[in-house]
C-alpha cells in the first residue's frame, strides 16, 4: 500500500510539471500564432461596417485585442502554475488545498469544451488559423492538447488516490500501533 502511494505521488508530480509545462507552451503557441499571422483589425470592420474610420477603429480594436489577449495568456500561465505549483506541493506531502482540485477539474471541463469545438470546427473546415483543417499542424495542436488535457486528469485523478491511500495507511497504522499496545499490556499483565 506505501509503495502505491508513492507512485500515486510521482504521478502527482510529473503530472503537475505537465501542467506548468503546457501552460508556458499554450502562452507560447498564442505569440507564436500572432506573430505569424497577426489579426487584420481593418479588413474586420471593413467587412462589418464599410462606412467606419477602419485605421482609427483598427488601433483601437489592436489594442483593446491584445490587451484582452494579453490577460488570457496571464490567467492560462498563472492558473496552470497554481494548480501544478499546488499538485507538486501536495506530492512532496506538504499542505493538501481543495480548492485546487475544484479548479482543475472546471480547468479540464473548459479545456475540453474548447478542444471539442476547436475539433468541430476543423471537420466542418472554418478552422481559421491560416492552415490547412487537416494537417500536420493541426494534428500536431490537437494531440499536444489531448496531452495537456491528460496531464490535468492525472493531476487530478493521482491527488484523489494518494488521499485515500494516505487515509488508509495511517487507519493502518493505527490500527498496527493499537494492537502493539494491547500486546504489550498483555504481556505485562501475564508477567505480573
Amino acid at each position: 500500500m506505501e509503495a502505491k502511494f508513492r507512485h500515486q505521488q510521482y504521478i502527482l508530480f510529473y503530472s503537475g510539471l505537465a501542467v506548468i509545462l503546457f501552460g508556458v507552451w499554450g502562452v507560447i503557441k498564442v505569440i507564436a500564432s500572432q506573430l505569424i499571422a497577426p489579426i487584420n483589425w481593418t479588413a474586420v470592420i471593413t467587412n462589418t461596417n464599410p462606412n467606419a474610420d477602419a485605421e482609427a477603429v483598427s488601433i483601437f480594436f489592436n489594442i483593446v485585442g491584445y490587451s484582452i489577449l494579453g490577460i488570457v495568456c496571464l490567467f492560462e500561465i498563472l492558473s496552470r502554475l497554481f494548480i501544478g505549483l499546488s499538485a507538486i506541493r501536495e506530492s512532496r506531502g506538504h499542505k493538501r488545498n481543495v480548492f485546487y482540485l475544484v479548479f482543475t477539474v472546471l480547468y479540464f471541463v473548459l479545456n475540453f469544451y474548447s478542444g471539442v469545438s476547436s475539433l468541430i470546427q476543423m471537420a466542418k473546415g472554418s478552422y481559421d488559423y491560416n492552415i490547412d483543417p487537416i494537417s500536420h499542424e493541426s494534428i500536431i495542436t490537437v494531440i499536444i492538447d489531448l496531452t495537456s488535457q491528460l496531464s490535468l486528469f492525472l493531476v487530478f485523478t493521482a491527488s484523489c488516490q494518494a488521499r485515500w491511500l494516505r487515509q488508509a495507511i495511517r487507519k493502518k497504522r493505527a490500527l498496527e500501533k493499537a494492537a502493539s499496545n494491547d500486546d504489550i499490556e498483555e504481556g505485562i499483565r501475564v508477567g505480573t
